[in-house]
């Protein structure tokens, strides 16, 4: 990509002056031409148009009921206009036509009744539920609104509507045989709405939950979302997010997206001390709107974190959309070089939510791997982009084998049998997941068959890391909501029955550890992930810098009574796990989306950043930032840069030997961005524990296959590393400060 700048500033002084603007600055004949089909797109299909024009069809439809219309045809009719509406948000026009729907149950045939009566209930006090959440949660948001177990200040500061919510619930539950779906669902939900209102008590016996379902689990410490004080409670729809240095200046920085056609994508600079700064009007983003996803890296080489924006997932049947390449030219500045670098356009514009780079080829620079989304009515096969290193790709995933023409949820890379060759795991929805591995000729072979890795079929977020310790990348794939079940009771009722210890037929996680060699052992029982979860955006990190992994789900599904805790997992070495949601106020009931693990403040421990938003037109959310209290533990920070490898380190692996009053121990990282629905930092972020010395450190360079051996490091430093035969190691400045 040097060349390529060289040459882009080659056309700039011969096209200076000569009136063919198109010739003097490429990057920005792409920037204008993305912004422009974007543009289309957001006027062709504005976010929610599909339920507005469904709704409207629906409301000429009632309004034009001839005087002849039967009572049963008025009131089936009432019913579907009052869910369109509210799938619009529109809760005031929602509930008077939920209400008459009741009112008319007499004048029905008996068989009818009961069916259309708990199917209104239900939905009448979810419209209700809505209110709640948007007259407190987001109307009078503060840093403790929807978070289980309730504080204080997150209590409903008004219950009226949430007081409405309840009876409703509290009668399916009593005229609804106990243990079936929809008496669960009630159940669940009537049980968190009394505890956002400080009453969970107050419910009669056979209503309530065991209140020990919802408290803290373990002595754990618990973090406050601070998102609001620290000016990154960006509010939108379900996004994406990035945490890195996005200016070169040591401080890791946030970028934000959502999925609405016209959403923006926000750019928050990290100013230290006074915390964070809004810069999106500087970064030439105004107009490249959108995105369900954001992965990033330096495709380039040049030093500056890039940015890959994923859209279109789910909508198949709307036509193709285009992704976007943010190159990074400095000082927060971002330009779309999509199409000059042949990642969109004909053939390659495809409904996506995932994608993850590496250098597959091991030639220096990174590859990227999209996955799309391939159903019975609309095929999409997923693309390999080789980097050619001069800024452009060459699309080769057919070639390559990798094409999978599966509904790809989830996309990750790592060398599982270190053979010094990037593999890629592809987690399937509604279809066998696949494991490619690297043949090491440009070429993969699907081994998951082999290796017991197809299942679950309803697979979504997934992630290779190396949870045991071992030096041996293991694998990690959530289930979600299986696909037969969408149009039954409300999957909520499954998170209802997990909770309370009853069986449910969704798929919980799967753990997988790998050998080193090949080998992938299912080790899923005893590993404490059996709970049913449905994660939309996921990461990992060491929360209490004890040297073991732990990670959050971003949890939900699209509608309204998706009403459930997102989960954390504390790792207890071993591959083993624990659940610290309530203990560490991390059990948010908004949908969550994409996360990151990232020590924003320079204090030596993570703090977690999530997108919160869901996808219905009144589903934004302000995101969150849970505050790290701190946990005494030692660290180290390693900021890779490749010379021979890929300029971003990504794929390589760090081994970091520590003597403490245990004995002598190592603990293992790679280089990269974590899950397949987030952005950590590409700095490494390592704790380790109470260990006394830092007595040696590691890195196998990935690509370039160079391995590197330290000496003796500081502890809680933070180190630049380059490769090279004669390494530098320097050890930089950290500058700390408590965040407001």
């Amino acid at each position: 990509m040097r060349a390529a700048t060289c040459l882009l500033a080659l056309l700039c002084s011969l096209g200076a002056g000569t009136g063919r603007g198109w010739q003097a600055d490429p990057e920005r004949v792409s920037h204008t031409r993305m912004a422009a089909r974007l543009s289309e797109i957001a006027r062709q299909r504005p976010h929610g148009g599909d339920y507005v024009r469904s709704r409207d069809a629906i409301r000429r439809a009632f309004d034009a009921m001839p005087a002849t219309a039967t009572v049963e045809e008025r009131v089936r009719a009432a019913g579907t206009l009052a869910d369109a509406e509210l799938k619009l948000g529109n809760v005031e026009a929602a509930i008077p036509l939920f209400q008459s729907v009741l009112d008319r149950l007499g004048q029905l045939p008996p068989d009818e009744r009961p069916g259309i009566a708990v199917t209104t209930v239900f939905l009448l006090a979810v419209s209700y539920l809505r209110q709640a959440q948007t007259d407190n949660c987001v109307a009078r948001h503060t840093g403790a609104s929807c978070i289980l177990p309730t504080a204080p200040s997150g209590v409903l500061s008004d219950p009226s509507s949430a007081l409405q919510a309840m009876p409703l619930f509290a009668d399916i539950v009593r005229n609804t045989p106990a243990g079936k779906p929809l008496y669960l669902a009630a159940k669940w939900l009537l049980n968190t709405v009394a505890l956002m209102v400080g009453a969970q008590g107050d419910l009669a016996a056979e209503l309530q939950i065991d209140p020990t379902v919802f408290s803290p689990e373990t002595d754990f410490p618990r973090f406050q979302n601070i998102a609001p004080r620290l000016g990154v409670a960006t509010h939108g729809f379900a996004g994406g997010v990035v945490a890195d240095d996005l200016d070169g200046d040591g401080l890791i920085d946030l970028m934000v997206s959502d999925l609405s056609t016209g959403g923006a994508i926000r750019v928050l600079r990290n100013a230290g001390e006074p915390g964070f700064v809004d810069v999106s009007a500087v970064a030439g983003l105004r107009e490249i709107t959108g995105g369900l996803n954001l992965t990033h890296a330096d495709y380039d080489n040049d030093g500056d974190v890039d940015v890959f924006v994923q859209r279109g997932a789910w909508w198949r049947a709307t036509g193709t959309w285009p992704n976007s390449l943010l190159r990074n030219e400095g000082d927060f500045r971002f330009v779309d070089v999509t199409y000059l670098a042949g990642l969109a356009g004909d053939g390659l514009d495809s409904p996506t939510q995932t994608a993850a780079w590496a250098d597959y080829d091991n030639d220096g620079d990174l590859d990227l791997y999209v996955g799309n989304e391939t159903t019975d009515d609309a095929q999409f096969p997923a693309h390999l982009f080789r980097n050619e290193g001069d800024g452009t790709f060459l699309e080769v995933g057919a070639a390559a084998g990798v094409a999978n023409n599966r509904w790809a949820k989830s996309v990750v890379w790592g060398d599982y049998d270190k053979d010094g060759f990037e593999d890629l795991f592809v987690s399937n929805y509604q279809g066998l997941n696949r494991l490619y591995r690297n043949n090491r000729d440009g070429s993969f072979t699907d081994v998951a068959e082999r290796l017991g890795l197809q299942q679950p079929e309803a697979s979504f977020l997934s992630w290779f890391w190396d949870v045991d310790n071992d030096g041996n990348l293991d694998l990690l794939v959530n289930g979600s909501q299986p696909a037969q079940m969408s149009g039954e009771v409300p999957a909520i009722w499954q998170i209802a029955a997990s909770r309370t210890g009853l069986p449910t037929p969704a798929p919980s996680a799967r753990l997988f550890l790998g050998d080193g060699e090949g080998g992938l052992r299912d080790a899923s029982a005893g590993a404490g992930l059996a709970r049913i979860t449905f994660p939309m955006g996921a990461n990992f990190g060491d929360l209490d810098n004890d040297g073991w992994l732990d990670h959050y789900l971003g949890t939900g599904y699209p509608t309204y009574e998706a009403l459930m805790p997102n989960v954390m997992y504390r790792g207890l070495g071993g591959a083993r796990f624990e659940e610290i949601t309530f203990a560490g106020g991390f059990g948010h009931l908004a949908k969550g989306h994409a996360i990151a693990f990232a020590d924003l403040d320079n204090d030596g421990d993570q703090d977690v950043f999530e997108q919160m938003g869901g996808m219905l037109l009144s589903d934004p959310y302000p995101d969150a930032l849970y505050e790290n209290p701190g946990f005494g533990n030692r660290w180290l920070k390693l900021s890779l840069q490749g010379v021979e490898a890929n300029r971003s380190a990504i794929g390589s692996r760090v081994r970091i030997d520590v003597e403490g009053p245990a004995g002598a121990r190592s603990i293992y990282r790679r280089v990269g961005t974590g899950a397949s629905f987030g952005g950590n930092p590409l700095r490494v972020e390592a704790g380790l524990g109470q260990a006394e010395r830092i007595t040696g450190l590691e890195i196998v360079w990935a690509g370039s296959g160079v391995i590197q051996v330290f000496g003796a490091l500081a502890l809680d430093s933070t180190y630049r590393v380059v490769e090279g035969f004669d390494p530098i190691l320097e050890e930089l400045p950290q500058v700390s400060w408590r965040l407001p």
